[in-house]
């Protein structure tokens, strides 16, 4: 029903309510197939990566963010701007790997540095900027951590990145969820890592 007689104004018989996403390696072959499967099921994307130069998929639901994820001030920065402009975030899946590509003991110390930062500390501060939107939406919090695909024994670099992205979960007293989409994520992910 239109509110002024003779007028006619365009209505909206669906308000479809679009889920936001943010994928963080989303230049990798694991994230383009998550954000390929979020645009498939209606959302919208924001997909956080190094290098998008080699990257041919296109969305118009899908904005890339070339950053560097061991610059936390960048990290705090495309959070922010993300925030701004869509006001609301209920997906934040971290699929980063960063598996050493050489044992612990022969890996160089500034290779160590930079596999932290971009394993570990670049996805928990945004983490942290977007925990507040995802605890006030329940919005879902996905951890991704690859196996380790170099062959090497799991080293004490694994276990702090997967460390500290499992306590992330827990972060605000589990009031954020970790629903099913997560485990079939997770379940697509190792299959993908058996071939």
């Amino acid at each position: 029903m239109n509110p002024t007689q003779g007028v006619l104004r365009e209505q909206s018989h669906f308000l479809h309510f679009m889920d936001i996403a943010i994928v963080t390696g989303a230049e990798t072959p694991l994230g383009l197939r998550l954000i390929e499967d979020l645009i498939r099921q209606g959302c919208r994307v924001h997909g956080i990566g190094n290098n998008f130069s080699n990257v041919t998929f296109a969305d118009k639901q899908f904005i890339a963010h070339a950053i560097d994820l061991s610059d936390l001030s960048a990290v705090a920065r495309t959070a922010e701007a993300i925030l701004e402009e869509e006001k609301a975030i209920h997906i934040l899946i971290h699929a980063i790997d960063v598996t050493p590509g050489a044992a612990f003991e022969q890996l160089p110390i500034g290779n160590l540095e930079a596999i932290l930062k971009v394993g570990l500390l670049g996805p928990v501060m945004l983490t942290r900027m977007a925990l507040p939107n995802l605890l006030r939406f329940r919005g879902q919090l996905i951890n991704i951590i690859p196996a380790n695909k170099s062959g090497h024994v799991a080293s004490a670099v694994n276990a702090l990145i997967e460390g500290g992205l499992r306590e992330s979960l827990h972060a605000g007293d589990g009031k954020c969820a970790q629903k099913p989409f997560g485990r079939c994520i997770k379940r697509q992910n190792e299959n993908m890592f058996r071939h």
